[in-house]
């Protein structure tokens, strides 16, 4: 009896071996985006002099950024401060075990683990700088604790009252628009509640709603009073958003019918709402056992708020949305588990171990074969080094990825020593006349080009009158050009 309640935990521990090992593996491999570079900047300068290039840290940036900030001394390059990111990941397929425990038994947290470790997605966030992978963890831990105090049990029930208002308050500190995704689960114990009328469930649910309303109102107002005080001067993402969430709940805007629809996206959102009611209520009738009954819960807690978001075209077109596809995608990994139960062990390990090996080759494959041997660092470092003794006064410099040229430029005290507005990325990578523009607007123009941006910079300046090429040097995966402009070149 003892083994057999040993060997899931020994089984646990050697898969989150694995997941650890692959991301850790990938850590340095994957190219840093631009936004990461902007985290990364933003954290290196949080308690230093402000630069021209320093991101603005705002409310919503300040857990993240405090994290990182801790995490730094340990940091000896730029992939290190990824690391949070891999433990979090990790710590996230963990709870996703206990998840699958409380669905439905051992067997169904084991596989959600399997594939939460190689499922790529999962793997790609489990090393991105940003904050998703947090997300992830708490999300889970959210999703848990709700679990746990809402299908009966006493164990662990008090650690999950305290968790489920600790994990939301701090994902809507992370990621404002997680507050929709707390939302539909606020409903869903509103209904648990009515019905079973336990007090402790209607003290979490005021504490976190509490919570929840008092972090998006300090990560809102201070930019609200930033920008203007009102809506319409408003810039950020997310208050536009929020003002056409509205609009369309009140039917002056439609996502179906276009503007002024008689038909309100409100009557949307109350359908959706109400199929959430009906995959719940059955559930609190004592049918908990009901394992149709445990998906149709997960379906409506998981994949109804982004179908309340992509009723928002803005927050559509700004993609937002993608975080909530994210977690919809693990939770699609619990929905998987749930199925693969029902099979027998031989099928269930046949298509198991078909799904680690294409998962497992297609991540090693995504980060290694086309990073070519080079981390991101030494991509950067040649050409950031050639024209750091290159570069004079007045020069002014194409980067399409601003943020990765001053990250890198830092080393080097190039990014700081030119004028603040000679790093720019506002060219269109497709268009030639923004290209010559920018050439013929400066004496001097340096040009970064991925080789696999194409066209390249000589088919795009191939005709355009005046251009000089003075410099092209070739790097392994980008090329370094020096443009002149010569008026005499143009004709009269």
């Amino acid at each position: 009896m003892e083994s057999s309640r040993k060997n899931p935990i020994i089984l646990l521990v050697l898969i989150l071996l694995f997941a650890y090992g692959l991301r850790v593996m990938v850590l340095a491999s994957a190219d840093i985006s631009n936004d990461e570079a902007l985290t990364y900047l933003r954290v290196f300068n949080f308690f230093e002099v402000q630069t021209p290039w320093t991101p603005v840290l705002r409310p919503r940036h300040l857990v993240h950024t405090l994290l990182l900030q801790g995490w730094l001394p340990f940091a000896d390059h730029e992939m290190a401060i990824r690391y949070p990111s891999v433990l979090f990941g990790v710590l996230s397929i963990a709870v996703a075990y206990q998840v699958g425990r409380k669905l439905d038994g051992e067997r169904v947290g084991l596989l959600a683990t399997v594939m939460l470790s190689v499922l790529p997605l999962h793997v790609y966030y489990s090393h991105y700088l940003k904050q998703y992978a947090i997300l992830a963890f708490l999300a889970m831990v959210a999703l848990w604790a709700l679990l746990t105090v809402t299908r009966g049990g006493s164990t662990h029930r008090r650690l999950a009252l305290i968790a489920y208002p600790v994990s939301v308050v701090l994902l809507t500190s992370l990621h404002i628009f997680m507050s929709v995704w707390i939302a539909v689960q606020s409903l869903y114990l509103i209904i648990v509640w009515w019905f079973k009328r336990e007090r402790d469930l209607l003290v979490m649910w005021i504490a976190a709603q509490a919570g929840v309303f008092m972090t998006a109102m300090a990560l809102l107002i201070p930019d609200l009073l930033q920008e203007g005080g009102t809506l319409e001067n408003f810039k950020r993402p997310e208050l536009a958003a929020l003002q056409e969430f509205i609009n369309r709940g009140l039917g002056t805007q439609s996502f179906f019918g276009g503007d002024f629809s008689p038909v309100p996206d409100l009557i949307l959102w109350g359908v959706m709402l109400a199929l959430l009611a009906a995959f719940v209520i059955p559930l609190v009738r004592e049918r908990e056992t009901d394992r149709l009954g445990r998906v149709a819960l997960l379906v409506g807690l998981v994949f109804i708020p982004p179908l309340l978001f992509f009723s928002v075209s803005h927050v559509w077109r700004a993609m937002y949305a993608v975080r909530y596809v994210v977690l919809s995608i693990w939770t699609l990994t619990l929905l998987a588990s749930l199925v693969l139960a029902r099979f027998r062990y031989g099928w269930a390990s046949l298509i198991v171990a078909g799904y680690l090996i294409v998962a497992s080759v297609y991540n090693v494959g995504q980060y290694h074969v086309d990073s070519r041997g080079y981390s991101p660092y030494e991509q950067w470092h040649e050409p950031l080094t050639y024209l750091q003794e290159h570069i004079q006064e007045g020069d002014y410099v194409v980067c399409r990825k601003t943020a990765i040229c001053t990250l890198y430029g830092r080393h080097l005290d190039f990014a700081y020593a030119v004028d603040k507005d000679a790093i720019k990325d506002q060219i269109n990578w497709t268009d030639a006349d923004a290209l010559h523009s920018a050439v013929q607007s400066n004496e001097r123009t340096w040009v970064f080009w991925a080789r696999r941006w194409r066209p390249g910079p000589e088919q795009l300046l191939a005709e355009q009158p005046g251009v000089v090429m003075l410099e092209h040097v070739e790097y392994p995966w980008m090329d370094l050009y020096l443009y002149a402009y010569d008026d005499s070149a143009t004709g009269p």
